[in-house]
């Protein structure tokens, strides 16, 4: 709903100022367009939140339909045509559904491709130099270090010149069930104020460093966290307890976040305040509908409210 509100200026203005109330809200945003928000946005100034709800389920019905009529109408008019031209040159043309076509230009990308290896397989020498030129792509130290922390490894030796003598088997770096302990002893970041639950393993003191992988040594982050850690400047260390302490990137102690005040006030004074403000009066009768206790006449409203133009994706489909 969220989201919707941000390309439905009125709907959310009105509900800023407590002319429509949430339910209404949530349930014309799961249909509404800006073509059709000031119709919706009648209709919930007019109906209750119960009407509004099957009203909304029929407008969806009918965008579906609609829909399906227009897939129909594509589908007739498809077709696609390639010939060869009087240069020897081929013509495509044609008119493909949108899935059709989503293939076809995933199978042209992949013949592409196709076309791209064969033709450096037959040029070996120029490739080489190619690949000579380019040196692959070039990451900073830290950041291996970082995604090293929690990662597959493979160790390869290789003789004094560089050939390799011996491939070994790939290996995590945090096996399983250490990787399991440490996420039942942390359960989030680590990092002050963090509570994201999708984080990589840091190693306090980095492997590569000597340092151990066990669970004394290891430190959930979030990836942003890990990356502040590894590639920012900021600092961590454990305590005497085994308990992770941050640095700012100037050294300077980072402080953990503290508990959230409570407030003790009136409780609604913040937000009687903004509304003063803002210049939004609401009372006990700003939500209510302009409805007479009428019985809802489905077929009526959303023959009068709804039209095909306005289905998703129809712009520029004349209604009537």
């Amino acid at each position: 709903m969220a989201h919707a509100l941000a390309d439905l200026p009125k709907t959310s203005d009105a509900l800023r100022r407590g002319q429509i109330s949430y339910s209404k809200v949530r349930a014309i945003t799961r249909v509404a367009t800006a073509a059709t928000e000031d119709r919706l946005l009648h209709l919930a100034r007019q109906a209750t939140a119960a009407d509004l709800e099957p009203i909304v389920r029929a407008w969806r019905l009918c965008d579906r339909q609609h829909e399906g009529r227009e897939d129909a109408k594509r589908r007739r008019n498809q077709g696609l045509s390639i010939y060869p031209d009087v240069d020897g040159m081929f013509v495509v043309r044609g008119l493909l559904t949108p899935e059709v076509g989503a293939v076809v230009r995933r199978a042209i990308e992949a013949a592409s491709e196709q076309l791209y290896q064969e033709a450096k397989d037959a040029e070996p020498k120029n490739v080489e130099a190619a690949l000579e030129e380019t040196g692959g792509i070039r990451v900073s130290a830290e950041t291996s270090r970082r995604i090293a922390c929690d990662a597959g490894r493979v160790v390869m030796r290789h003789d004094a010149e560089g050939n390799v003598l011996d491939v070994g088997r790939k290996t995590r770096t945090i096996p399983p069930a250490l990787r399991r302990a440490l996420a039942s002893r942390d359960q989030h970041c680590r990092f002050p104020g963090c509570e994201a639950r999708r984080c990589d393993a840091h190693h306090v003191k980095h492997w590569a460093d000597g340092g151990a992988t066990k669970l004394d040594n290891l430190v959930l982050l979030c990836r942003r966290h890990h990356r502040a850690v590894h590639e920012e400047g900021f600092g961590l260390t454990l305590d005497a307890e085994g308990q992770p302490r941050f640095t700012q990137p100037g050294g300077a102690p980072l402080p953990a976040v503290p508990t959230a005040p409570a407030w003790t006030g009136v409780p609604l004074a913040p937000t009687d305040a903004k509304l003063a403000e803002d210049g939004i009066e609401i009372d006990s009768d700003t939500s209510i509908p302009n409805w007479d206790g009428e019985r809802l006449d489905l077929p009526y409203v959303i023959g009068v409210a709804w039209r095909p133009g306005d289905s998703p994706g129809a712009e520029g489909t004349a209604g009537p």
